[in-house]
């Protein structure tokens, strides 16, 4: 990841007005079933698939030759390295443009090879997107693996020019999927682009070398390529992330993934929560060694906890939030610290050729920046809110916090009450009001056509911190009417409490200060704070958050070198590794929105604040999704029919999310052939960028 100064800013952004009513509704429009954003329209999206053929010879000689392995092709035992030409010629076909295409795979792979096996799964699985997904696009990135020019290819198989002879150790050979046509050769270069008038979208190929910050070759690790997503050309804001295993398959829409009203859609599973710890010990090839290390480096940013898994199907990602966490540095890279910093962690796992390269030493594990996307998300929201009450609306301009000022009025409003003092309620017992937030019909109204079937939002944003007690009742806080009763009389506890003592400590001084301390250090204090401030905001709305309207921030003198481009970024709190070290004191997180030319205005703090929440705002759905393992050839068949009926089922609620995972221990060649016709059945549509004559 390229560092830069430049906070990464949202080019689509909703009215100041329409804002205004989605963070403070009047009292008026909170009772109706509108939405302020409901005429708002989405964007179209891009999509990005990782790919790999595992039945290509040079991927797996390449495999074997990074960890050392020795290879079988033909009942013929191969060091490393050992390829000849005539084993290359009969596994690869001339052509005139890309001269080595794979056409056929080896008898046999290299351990571990259920990782990177092809059954032409990206074939279907893009079909299945352009189905699904038909006039949501705009276009399909396939981001493929690359080679060092192998000397068999050159003495055999290329015919080169002298020129090109002297010097194609400098190129690559990449990995293309065999069924795409040729590409078109543009003033003498090859682009690597198709369009498709009847699926309304432009593919592009491309590879890693041409995209890695910092490329030491080629790489097998899936953490490694996904860590550098952000870095991809002309990309959408918004865009949809695919491994070539998962199928849409149902027609979906912009409200499963991403929309102006409500935000980034994520998928997280309450009752599947991931601990921290680094090194982990868990199995190098698995994901769950990533997933612990990145929660353990949330922890280190947000504070410790247990954070819930992300289902394992299509993701909605940003690119501006990704390209946001490629800059989480420590602050003052002068000091010692004893950790590496996030951004450091994705860069070093980006140079790790295959997963569990250097597992089991400290900070060596693959950081996961999907999972920490988001949660990552989640949690700039939640500091957010609590930054936005205690510093933005309570605490003084100075970042004074006294407790017969400041600390009183944060009681008062906590407990609704202008004559609650922490003496007669030390303790407030907070529980769970109604909202109408995700009500039926205002989100009927808020996403009008653009609304599915397929997706069911159960956790709104704007209704707070959906993580609050999920360690002990597995689920996400409830603001129907019929939740909250179906709550209160279960077994499950569901009320949370705010000790003064422990929530705001005689010691500390300073709003920031003490920000600090319920955001990171407690907790619990932090999230009781946002479900008590939800319940004061009324039906829907934010307002009990919120500075006051009249609530400004004076401007500092500066010259124009010392502005530069901070105007352009959008308003946001400090980055940073951990939070122990970074200054969230109003005049240093506003520092760069105060620096004003003479006769330019002040900060408003309210106005900053929603453009800073906007950026943030989530919901999360629930689809209806299908994972399957492939584990036994017996079972093929079955489990692949099963998985057919399912899909084609009348339903509403139908499956719209398919993972098929090839987890099969041998390989026979048949499963190919049963697995096409399988994928044909359900997706016949050819692509025009497919090749004539083929599926």
């Amino acid at each position: 990841m390229k560092s830069s100064s430049r906070f990464p800013s949202f080019e689509r952004k909703l009215p100041g007005k329409v804002l205004d009513a989605l963070f403070d509704p009047p009292d008026s429009e909170s009772r109706s079933h509108t939405h302020p954003a409901a005429g708002v329209s989405p964007p179209k999206f891009d999509m990005v698939w990782t790919w790999v053929n595992g039945s290509d010879p040079l991927h797996w000689k390449t495999l074997a030759a990074s960890k050392n392995m020795k290879v079988t092709l033909r009942n013929r035992s191969l060091p490393p390295g050992d390829l000849s030409e005539s084993d290359f010629e009969s596994h690869y076909r001339r052509s005139p443009l890309y001269g080595a295409v794979h056409s056929s795979g080896p008898s046999s792979w290299p351990g571990g090879s259920k990782l990177y096996r092809d059954h032409d799964e990206l074939r279907f699985s893009i079909r299945s997107a352009i189905q699904a997904l038909h006039g949501h696009l705009r276009k399909l990135h396939v981001v493929a693996g690359d080679f060092a020019m192998p000397p068999e290819a050159v003495n055999r198989t290329l015919s080169l020019s002298p020129e090109l002879l002297r010097s194609f150790h400098q190129y690559r050979l990449g990995q293309i999927p065999q069924w795409l046509r040729p590409g078109k050769v543009v003033n003498g270069e090859i682009r690597e682009e198709w369009d498709d008038a009847g699926a309304g979208a432009h593919l592009n190929v491309l590879h890693h070398s041409q995209f890695f910050e910092d490329y030491k070759g080629t790489v097998f690790d899936s953490f490694a390529i996904e860590s550098q997503l952000s870095r991809i050309p002309d990309i959408s804001e918004h865009f949809i992330y695919m491994n070539d295993d998962y199928f849409l398959t149902s027609p979906l829409g912009a409200a499963d993934f991403y929309t102006p009203q409500y935000g980034v859609v994520l998928r997280v599973q309450p009752d599947l929560l991931v601990t921290s710890s680094n090194p982990s010990l868990d199995n190098p090839d698995g994901e769950w060694r990533p997933l612990r290390y990145t929660n353990w480096l949330l922890d280190q940013r947000y504070g410790v906890r247990s954070r819930p898994y992300l289902t394992h199907m299509a993701k909605s990602l940003s690119l501006p939030i990704l390209s946001e966490i490629s800059l989480m540095s420590h602050p003052n890279s002068s000091n010692a610290h004893p950790f590496i910093s996030i951004r450091e962690a994705l860069l070093r796992t980006s140079h790790h050729l295959f997963r569990g390269q250097f597992s089991g030493t400290v900070d060596h594990d693959d950081a996961y920046l999907i999972f920490f996307f988001g949660h990552h998300v989640v949690e700039r929201w939640r500091e957010l809110l609590l930054w936005s009450w205690l510093v933005g609306r309570i605490g003084g301009l100075n970042d004074e916090w006294r407790r017969d000022v400041e600390g009183v009025q944060a009681w008062q409003e906590l407990a609704g009450n202008t004559s609650a003092t922490r003496e007669s309620e030390p303790v407030l017992n907070i529980g769970l009001a109604g909202r109408t937030t995700l009500r039926k019909e205002v989100v009927d109204n808020a996403l009008g056509t653009r609304r599915t079937s397929a997706t069911e939002y159960v956790f709104s944003s704007m209704d707070g911190y959906p993580y609050s007690g999920l360690e002990h009742t597995k689920q996400f806080p409830q603001y129907t009417q019929d939740s909250i009763w179906a709550l209160k009389h279960s077994n499950l506890h569901i009320d949370c409490k705010i000790t003064y003592g422990t929530c705001f400590p005689n010691n500390l001084n300073s709003a920031s200060g003490l920000f600090k301390h319920v955001a990171f250090s407690n907790l619990d204090c932090g999230d009781c704070i946002i479900r008590a401030l939800i319940i004061r905001s009324g039906s829907s709305g934010l307002k009990a958050f919120l500075p006051t309207r009249d609530r400004v921030v004076p401007a500092r003198m500066e010259t124009e070198e010392d502005v530069e481009h901070t105007f352009q970024e959008d308003p946001h709190l400090p980055l940073g590794s951990t939070w122990e070290e970074l200054d969230f004191s109003l005049e240093t997180v506003l520092a760069h929105w105060t620096r004003h030319r003479e006769g330019e205005a002040s900060v408003n703090l309210r106005i900053w604040v929603m453009r800073a929440l906007e950026r943030y705002r989530f919901v999360i759905g629930n689809t209806r999704t299908e994972f399957i393992q492939l584990r036994s050839l017996v079972s093929v068949s079955r489990q692949l029919e099963s998985l057919r009926l399912m899909i084609k089922e009348k339903s509403s609620h139908p499956v719209a999310m398919v993972c098929v995972n090839d987890d099969l221990s041998m390989h026979a060649s048949w499963v190919l052939g049963m697995y096409q016709k399988w994928a044909r059945g359900l997706w016949p549509r050819k692509s025009a960028w497919e090749r004539a004559g083929d599926l």
